[in-house]
């Protein structure tokens, strides 16, 4: 059973970090024992819409502001529906997110 990685970020828009998530996903992707899984904060933007072109797996977790503590509870249920092994998250407010979920995920690194 391939590791199943969950690669999380604030937003999709174009930049730095969405472009290098882009890129991990992409490489990651190539490895047959890696499953990846990219999701973000916010609604999805042109960088998810290439990753989800590249035949990669995007979820926007569509928070209404940074105090949009429901996006915790998505989170969760796309890690157990997903049965993500690991979770990478990018930029402050989803590593926060990450942190609080990983509350209720212990077994996801």
């Amino acid at each position: 059973m391939p590791l199943r990685i969950l690669l999380l970020i604030t937003d999709l828009k174009i930049g730095g970090t969405p472009t290098v998530v882009r890129e991990l996903a992409r490489r990651l992707r190539r490895d047959a024992g890696l499953h990846v899984h990219v999701a973000c904060l916010d609604a999805m933007g042109p960088t998810g819409d290439a990753i989800a072109a590249a035949g990669i797996p995007v979820t926007a977790l569509d928070a209404r502001g940074v105090l949009d503590f429901r996006v915790v509870a998505r989170l969760i249920g796309l890690i157990q529906s997903e049965q993500i092994d690991l979770v990478l998250s990018f930029l402050v407010h989803a590593n926060v997110v990450a942190a609080i979920a990983s509350r209720q995920c212990r077994s996801v690194r």
